[in-house]
């Protein structure tokens, strides 16, 4: 009996001892499986503090893409507007055997170059957002969802005159003059060309102090971002007309060139209208602009008239922002506003003494003419229009204080307790009279209960 029980003591050691080692095994395994996942946390999600130095230098190479485009943009529109005056025939002398070639590789060698300088540009924005963290090491232009983007901005980039379309036109009916145009295809993709200034103003926001690294730091650690729309609030705030002037030349220039694009060849078949030179081009693209419309020049063709609906709208918003810049400019700051405080308060006090003094002096005068025997009584009565006037008048002046002052002065506040207490009183005798009338009610109906007696 005594050996069975030591056998049964002995299993019951055994299987508790391989309950505890499974349950070893367990708790080891959950430890690698936290071990695991602390790693693999640590390794997509945790990462080292900024670096400063890496973050300009990234931005560095970002600034410098985009001063690369603005000059391809640019001087790829140059020779394209050079292509489309010389296939119209104006103001260009070119030897159309020897410089349209010229002319026309220079083109198409800039649309290269600017189209590889924008999908640099793409791939320097994406290593400075990698550098600050906003994307993982391991994204890409497709990952971040540049591609699409970027297919759009270079395919619109790449529009430019060719050769293989020099010879090439189309026809457009004008209802206006009865007349049948020929445009040439080239010239109407130099004026897409014009479309290439938004690169200006990409320029100008990545190299304003508002984008810079330091700021995208500080609007972090404020909650917001240094973006686009930072920077033209900051720079409406501190170079309104720097911003608003810009704007106005550009739509000016943008929209001369395109309105003359398109309504150059009806010079001849309209005698008021002469869009082949530049200045006319420009006079009409600023009164519309201004929101004047003398109607002495306007487009005729339907893609001119386009144009000028858009630049209607655009001279709408060049407008606006001259007025909001005009208000801005003409509200006074905080020291200007505390200057002028006290120099209105300087003139009240001056001019509250001169009515007061008014006032004593006919009130002077008229106890002289009332003491006097030699006075009259029209004199009298002169004198008490006078007095009356004077009066009107401190009254008035000293009624300014409040204003100018800004606070309630002793004046004021003792007619405010005075004109409190008397509504107070007002409404405690309404209250006293509904009591007393409710005491009344109370009073008679206790009289009748106990037969009319006196209360």
């Amino acid at each position: 009996m005594a050996q069975s029980k030591n056998n049964k003591k002995a299993a019951l050691s055994g299987n508790s001892n391989a309950i505890e080692l499974k349950m070893m095994h367990v708790v080891d395994a959950f430890k690698e499986a936290s071990s695991y996942k602390k790693k693999l946390t640590k390794s997509w999600f945790d990462h080292e503090p900024e670096d400063e130095e890496k973050i300009k230098k990234r931005y560095l190479h970002l600034q410098w893409s985009e001063v690369v485009i603005t000059l391809c943009a640019f001087s790829g529109f140059i020779v394209g507007a050079i292509i489309a005056d010389v296939d119209a025939g104006l103001n260009y002398n070119v030897d159309k055997e020897v410089g349209m070639p010229i002319l026309y590789t220079l083109s198409t060698l800039s649309a290269f170059l600017l189209v590889f300088a924008i999908i640099y540009r793409s791939y320097s924005d994406l290593e400075w957002r990698k550098e600050r963290f906003l994307y993982s090491r391991y994204d890409n232009l497709w990952s971040a969802g540049y591609v699409p983007i970027l297919f759009i901005e270079c395919l619109f980039n790449f529009f430019h005159p060719v050769w293989f379309l020099d010879e090439y036109t189309y026809e457009y009916d004008c209802k206006f003059t009865g007349q049948t145009i020929n445009y040439s295809w080239n010239a109407t993709l130099s004026v897409i060309q014009v479309g290439r200034v938004y690169h200006l103003f990409r320029l100008w926001v990545t190299w304003s102090h508002y984008t810079s690294p330091r700021a995208q730091r500080v609007c972090k650690m404020n909650g917001t971002y240094g973006n686009t729309e930072f920077f033209i609030k900051g720079i409406m705030k501190n170079s309104p007309w720097q911003f608003v002037s810009s704007i106005l030349l550009i739509g000016i220039m943008m929209f001369s060139y395109s309105i003359r694009v398109f309504e150059h060849p009806t010079e001849g078949l309209n005698e008021n209208q002469n869009f082949g030179d530049f200045n006319n081009a420009m006079w009409n693209v600023v009164i519309t602009i201004l929101t004047i419309g003398y109607g002495d020049t306007f487009p005729v063709t339907l893609p001119g008239r386009i144009l000028e609906f858009f630049n209607a709208f655009y001279g709408i918003l060049s407008t606006s922002l001259m007025i909001v810049t005009l208000t801005n400019m003409l509200e006074l700051e905080t020291g200007e506003f505390k200057a002028k405080n006290l120099l209105e308060r300087l003139e009240f006090q001056k001019e509250l003494k001169k009515e007061a003094a008014k006032v004593l002096q006919s009130a002077v005068v008229y106890r002289n003419l009332l003491k006097s025997k030699n006075s009259s009584r029209l004199e009298v009565k002169i004198q008490q229009g006078n007095i009356r006037r004077n009066i009107a008048g401190f009254q008035a002046t000293r009624a300014k204080r409040k204003r100018i002052y800004g606070i309630d002065t002793a004046e004021h506040l003792i007619e405010k307790k005075v004109n409190y207490m008397q509504e107070l009183t007002e409404g405690n005798k309404k209250e006293w009279a509904k009591s007393l009338e409710s005491l009344k009610d109370i009073k008679s109906r206790v009289a009748e209960i106990y037969g009319n007696k006196q209360l």
